[in-house]
């Protein structure tokens, strides 16, 4: 349901450079690579990271950014990432030392607090987001923010409804959230059926236009300072 919104943002920035963090299979990051020179993408799960190669041929997979050293990108993207990691406020400073000066940062994460619900634990989710969170811990990086969009409304909704029921059938209580979030990866984020799902969901995409400030999913852009 953000797909147009990444795109959009993509088209008209027009990177030449893209590390992606934490890309699961590489459904999406398929698509990044196909757009820019370079694209770099992270992702901790050896399983996840194995299809992704195998996946992504115009750009590179590796573990973490540890490996990049000094290497700049245009832009950095973390999608349905930073509400796995518990400080994530420091995860992502430490992925700004790879962000030219005046380049852009696009993250995405499930919206609003009051929403956190079976689901986002069966995920490995720490939190959920509201605009003003985001917003604050993007500004507190020293990033400009430029965009906070919602996304997702109507259907998004009735997909987390059903999503909430089924993840209440399925939870584990003696896996850890590092192992949900593992899990994830390789389930919850659109693979091989990517291009499927993209043209099926085209209509509630164009609907969700119509619900401007709500939904289950905000998107940010913003900018690292010169």
């Amino acid at each position: 349901m953000r797909h147009d919104r990444v795109m959009g943002h993509i088209n008209r920035l027009k990177p030449q450079s893209i590390i992606e963090v934490g890309i699961g299979t590489g459904a999406l990051g398929y698509r990044l690579a196909r757009t820019v020179e370079t694209y770099v993408g992270t992702e901790p799960d050896a399983e996840s990271r194995t299809i992704a190669s195998s996946t992504i041929d115009r750009g590179r997979v590796v573990e973490s950014v540890d490996s990049l050293n000094s290497e700049l990108f245009d832009m950095l993207c973390a999608f349905e990432v930073i509400e796995h990691i518990e400080d994530d406020r420091s995860a992502v400073a430490e992925w700004l030392a790879h962000v030219r000066p005046g380049g852009h940062v696009m993250i995405s994460v499930p919206a609003f607090r009051d929403r956190f619900g079976v689901f986002d634990e069966f995920a490995g989710h720490f939190r959920r987001y509201d605009p003003a969170d985001l917003r604050s811990l993007l500004e507190g990086l020293n990033l400009q923010v430029l965009d906070i969009s919602v996304n997702g409304a109507p259907i998004g909704f009735a997909s987390e409804f059903v999503k909430n029921r089924l993840a209440s059938r399925r939870l584990d209580q003696t896996e850890t959230t590092h192992d949900r979030t593992m899990e994830s990866g390789r389930v919850l984020k659109p693979s091989a059926g990517g291009r499927a799902i993209e043209f099926a969901s085209l209509p509630f995409r164009k609907l969700q236009r119509l619900f401007p400030n709500s939904g289950t999913g905000l998107l940010a852009l913003a900018q690292k300072p010169e």
